[in-house]
């Protein structure tokens, strides 16, 4: 999933602290989850930053080699 832009980001945060309505009312017209405003305003107070987590690289771990009997139970 792709993160969200950094300037929706930023008018969301700017509508809280200009108290344009609940978290409820702005995450509607943000088209953006509660859960998502509420993460977004907890990572600003301890870090400061709007950004996106970084996320870690997914690994492939296949060998190429079944593991197992092979009996098919």
């Amino acid at each position: 999933m792709t993160p969200y832009s950094q300037d929706l980001r930023q008018r969301i945060l700017e509508a809280v602290r200009r108290g344009d309505g609940s978290l409820r009312q702005i995450a509607r017209r943000s088209l953006v989850s509660v859960s998502f405003v509420t993460r977004l305003l907890r990572r600003h107070r301890s870090t400061g930053s709007l950004g996106p987590r970084p996320q870690a690289e997914a690994t492939r771990r296949y060998s190429g080699r079944r593991t197992g009997s092979g009996s098919g139970s």
